[in-house]
């Protein structure tokens, strides 16, 4: 029994001490090893229970391990294998009141009272509370292991299941035999609940060989290695010793030391390959060595194929490379600010992931490191082994023993940095094709990320673009229904309604060409319209074309854009007389009275705005028109009359003459829903194609 204890003891403090020493100093190693610790606390002074007559001593250091065990389990259970929010100063303190109690009750009676032999145990009231804080918190830490199964899939979930089983066994009898029966004055069977600590230990042990529970595996296959190593040449020396003996001599003791110098000189020559062959023997069990190329390629595919941002591509690449091909370390550097920068950087940092957390790292590569040179002269992936020395030392100073590099446009925006093998063996030409069939992938996956932030950036700028036209505009004497519909995200058509100082406005313009450029412009023109009527509410349509035009010229020279604006402004007080100005397409009137349309064209001044401020104001003239009760008003940008039909020019535009006939026969109907049968009249004539954006404001006077 002593050496089954023994070797008990020896593994949980093995356990225990491997995930601080080379796990890192997580949240979720150090708990593990507290609970690892606890285990070995508590079967040792279980075992020393049945051969000391100390028995009050080692009854309360049984108790003393198993304190840390259900709080530091919880601890772990909210850090691994996903980590979660830390719990907060309040629930910190919450969760270590009651541990905190019974470690000060523990060297007092309070306990344990006394203990004459093992059979008579007399307990106090602090074991009643150690009894329900033990099953309480443990009932918890199994309630949320059993959620996480449920909840996380692949490698997360098999981890969780070998743990939480591990636990649930060891725990499960463990409390039974050493925690229940002796509540119930039974102490018959303490010795048999640490044996179930074995359940832990080995489940544990394979979770973190099989499927990297703490990151430490290489270590531990390595240490295995190495003892298998150390063992077969031991061996064989002793069967030399017993052949030296047998078949030569027993006495010849320099011949003897002879050859046993040269034979462990030879052994130590010979221990590091030994060790590689056994590990790569034992490699099949823990580490693949070896992994299926098409899987491998097909789940990496798919996963990329939805992959939508840069933190869901470094977990993508770390988690295959580390879990599929067995690569350690990975690193992957990208040009800085990737996603926000127009223009690409030179420089590139790396970004690592740490507990699930991507993190942006000061290590950076430029256009003067060798390997970055290398790379952007030659393209493909490249494995250290196949180069000279500098490049060679280059990749062996970055920790990599493959590159793989990823082109977009002959511009490099990723470089992936891959150590060894796991298995230590060599990384071959069946990686080179995975890692050279990836690299594009990658890489297209990155631009759409790139794409997909300035789709959305324009959305935003559509969205804005939409708010700042009137909601709900109103005009004296007129009811209006408005529309505008940019043929990209944003448009360079603009229209605005406002009401200022007893006088109403109606404008409409229309920025060269369409896109971001025009919309930019138009957003230009609106803000100068608008703080113009503000400052002065009184100015005419000519004389607010005149000021409008000298800012936004001197704005676009600035600029050194080219993007003049036709406009047409037009001013009421009334809803039936207007003043107009300005150089846009016609405007229609739809006469009630004499069931006929006007077309009118719009050229009081010259040419667009922004084109030129060397025109004189007297260059800005007015018109003016009249409108009746139930007479029509069409303001519209050329989007409508040269939409073509099914959206090809070669064959068909809607033109004027249509658009004349659609007015005529819908002018009885309500206001909007002439809007509405324009917008699916115009759509349907399109298919919904649209080259050019479409706007019009329809007003009718009541």
């Amino acid at each position: 029994m002593l050496y089954i204890y023994l070797i008990l003891v020896i593994s949980m403090n093995i356990l225990g001490v491997l995930p601080l020493i080379y796990g890192g100093k997580k949240t979720a190693n150090i708990a593990f090893s507290i609970v690892s610790f606890g285990f070995s606390m508590w079967t040792l002074a279980n075992y020393m229970l049945t051969v000391s007559d100390s028995l009050v001593f080692w009854t309360r250091i049984s108790i003393f391990g198993p304190v840390f065990i259900p709080v530091s389990l919880l601890y772990f259970v909210r850090s691994y294998p996903v980590k979660k929010p830390d719990f907060t100063i309040v629930q910190t303190l919450a969760l270590l009141i009651l541990p905190a109690v019974i470690l000060m009750l523990l060297p007092t009676p309070s306990i344990v009272k006394s203990a004459p032999n093992l059979t008579q145990t007399e307990w106090g009231f602090g074991y009643i509370i150690f009894a329900l804080y033990f099953c309480s918190y443990l009932i918890t830490v199994m309630y949320i292991m059993f959620r996480g199964i449920k909840k996380y899939t692949g490698q997360n979930r098999t981890r969780l299941i070998y743990v939480a089983s591990g636990l649930f066994i060891t725990l499960t009898f463990g409390s039974i035999f050493d925690l229940i029966l002796p509540l119930a004055k039974n102490m018959d069977y303490i010795s048999i609940g640490p044996l179930f600590s074995f359940f832990f230990i080995t489940l544990s042990l394979y979770s973190i060989l099989k499927y990297r529970l703490m990151d430490i595996r290489t270590v531990i296959n390595k240490s295995i290695a190495w003892l298998l190593t150390f063992t077969l040449l031991s061996t064989i020396y002793m069967i030399y010793v017993w052949l030296f003996q047998i078949y030569i001599s027993q006495e010849s003791t320099a011949l003897f030391l002879s050859f046993t110098i040269i034979y462990w000189l030879c052994s130590a020559a010979a221990a590091q390959p030994v060790r590689i062959r056994l590990q790569s023997r034992t490699d099949k069990l823990f580490i693949k060595g070896k992994y299926d190329y098409k899987k491998v390629l097909m789940k990496m595919t798919d996963e990329l194929a939805i992959c939508n941002s840069i933190k869901d591509l470094i977990k993508i690449i770390n988690n295959n490379f580390k879990n599929e091909i067995e690569i350690d370390p990975i690193n992957i550097y990208f040009p800085e600010k990737y996603e926000v920068k127009k223009e690409l950087s030179e420089v590139l940092k790396l970004h690592k992931i740490n507990e699930g957390k991507i993190i942006l790292t000061d290590q950076t590569l430029d256009n003067k490191n060798l390997l970055i040179k290398y790379i952007k002269k030659e393209n493909p992936p490249c494995l250290a082994n196949d180069h000279e020395s500098d490049i060679k030392q280059e990749m062996k100073n970055l920790n990599a023993e493959a590159a793989i590099p990823c082109f977009y446009d002959n511009q490099l925006i990723c470089l992936i940095l891959a150590g060894g093998k796991m298995s230590e063996d060599p990384l071959n030409n069946d990686d080179l094709d995975l890692f050279t069939t990836l690299a594009p992938q990658i890489a297209i996956v990155l631009d759409r990320i790139k794409q997909a932030r300035t789709t959305a950036e324009m959305e935003v700028a559509k969205t804005i673009q939409m708010e700042i036209l009137p909601k709900k505009p109103v005009v004296r004497g007129l009811a209006l229904s408005c529309y505008m519909n940019p043929a990209d995200h944003v448009g360079g058509d603009y229209y605005d309604v406002y009401d200022i100082n007893k006088k109403s406005w109606l404008i409409m313009g229309d920025v060269t060409g369409h896109g971001v450029g025009s919309g930019l412009v138009m957003f230009m023109v609106q803000s100068i319209i608008s703080s113009l009527l503000q400052t002065n509410p009184d100015i005419t349509p000519s004389e607010l074309n005149y000021q409008a035009n000298n800012v936004l010229t001197q704005n676009l020279q600035r600029l050194n854009e080219q993007r003049p604006m036709t406009i047409i402004t037009i001013s009421t007080v009334d809803g039936r007389h207007f003043s107009i100005s300005g150089n846009h397409d016609n405007i229609y009137i739809y006469r009630n009275k004499e069931k006929k349309v006007e077309s009118i064209s719009v050229n009081t001044i010259p040419f667009s705005i922004g084109l030129t401020n060397d025109l004189t104001k007297e260059a800005f003239e007015e018109n003016s028109f009249q409108l009746k009760k139930d007479d029509i008003l069409l303001l519209a940008t050329d989007g409508i009359v040269e939409a073509a039909v099914n959206g090809d020019y070669k064959k068909e535009q809607f033109g004027e003459e249509r658009l004349l006939k659609f007015i005529k026969e819908h002018s009885d109907q309500p206001i909007d829903d002439i809007k509405n049968k324009l917008i699916r009249t115009v759509g349907k004539f399109t298919n919904n194609i649209f080259y050019d954006d479409v706007t019009f404001i329809i007003a009718k006077a009541v």
